[in-house]
């Protein structure tokens, strides 16, 4: 199917531009491949705990905590109490890993991957991306409310 192809497209260039990310982020900050799938589910992810981090990692619970408290000392995550459950505590990156992966890594990367399209290209992409992004963004809308019909 020549859509599917095309979506499947987009999907590649997201993921390849993530798996690029991730190794130039190892090879600038000397993290290492665990500590960087760490920092990554959290980049997405926001704020996780020991508990969520070593599930989508498939660590055990130690190996996750002990991993945390060396990037922790690395100052490349913050570790929070939770004011409710004294047990659990929330991992997430810290300011100075937020802004070494905005700041320089992610701009760097985008500008050279896009560097190949003419300007002509790169404004034709950018309409294209958000007239789907916009009806992608509207089907899960509808899809929504008949969820929770």
């Amino acid at each position: 199917n020549p859509d599917l192809d095309l979506i499947h497209s987009f999907v590649m260039i997201t993921r390849s531009l993530e798996r690029t990310i991730a190794i130039r982020f190892i090879g600038l900050s000397k993290v290492t491949p665990e500590q960087d799938a760490v920092l990554q589910m959290l980049n997405v992810c926001g704020r996780l705990s020991i508990g969520e981090l070593s599930t989508m990692l498939v660590r055990e619970h130690n190996t996750i905590a002990s991993l945390i408290a060396r990037m922790e000392r690395a100052g490349l995550v913050l570790k929070h109490k939770d004011r409710l459950n004294s047990n659990r505590v929330t991992i997430e990156l810290s300011p100075n890993a937020r802004e070494s992966w905005d700041s320089e890594i992610i701009p760097d990367i985008f500008n050279k991957a896009i560097s190949v399209l003419s300007e002509t290209e790169k404004e034709q992409l950018r309409i294209i991306s958000e007239k789907i992004f916009e009806r992608t963004i509207s089907l899960s809308e509808i899809y929504e409310k008949e969820r929770l019909r």
